[in-house]
């Protein structure tokens, strides 16, 4: 079990931890709206199924390795399971098995995983914008805007109170780049 103090096992997270557990709080927090997410993400994948090879391996994907997460659990606690074998039943599992997965030897991994599914589904259905790169914690994974969302690949959000500042410096960015990219175009001539 993990002790306070500790530093989250998810990666490029530098928050700690309460005594017994291995994920921050707000770890914990992006994981459930990620999990949750999932069934929205897997109907739309669904949907694009037919015509879209990756959205088949996605969906496939999502099944498989939420399907994997619910038998730990099963295994590892007792008890019983999810309902069906339907995303949607089990999300809602996996989340109500949230704090328990969090003190697991593999929480790091489950955080990963699930990011990382809901990353794929995200871009088989809605591609979005790109509107620059994470500067959290050295992340350097792209910010896409797509919908009502704006994260990067690994997680970050920005929620729409933070939308302002992180124009400002995504432009900022930007602009330190390309007066970079200038000069050294201009030292070549």
């Amino acid at each position: 079990m993990g002790d306070a103090g500790k530093v989250c096992e998810t990666p490029v997270c530098a928050h700690l931890v309460k005594a017994g557990f291995r994920l921050c709080g707000q770890c914990r927090q992006g994981v459930a709206r990620e999990l949750l997410s999932l069934p929205a993400l897997y109907r739309d994948c669904e949907a694009s199924a037919g015509v879209d090879v990756d959205a088949v391996r996605v969906c496939a994907d999502v099944v498989d390795i939420l399907s994997s997460w619910c038998s730990l659990v099963v295994c590892e606690r007792g008890g019983i399971g999810p309902a069906t074998k339907a995303v949607e039943d089990m999300a809602v599992f996996l989340d109500m098995n949230l704090v328990w997965l969090a003190r697991h030897d593999a929480a790091g991994d489950f955080v990963v995983e699930v990011r990382e599914l809901a990353e794929a589904a995200r871009g088989t259905t809605n591609r979005g914008e790109v509107l620059g790169v994470c500067d959290r914690g050295g992340c350097g994974r792209d910010i896409v805007a797509g919908g009502v969302d704006v994260r990067c690949g690994a997680g970050h959000e920005w929620r729409p109170a933070e939308w302002l500042s992180l124009g400002k410096r995504v432009r900022s960015t930007a602009a330190s780049g390309q007066r970079a990219r200038k000069r050294r175009s201009g030292r070549r001539s």
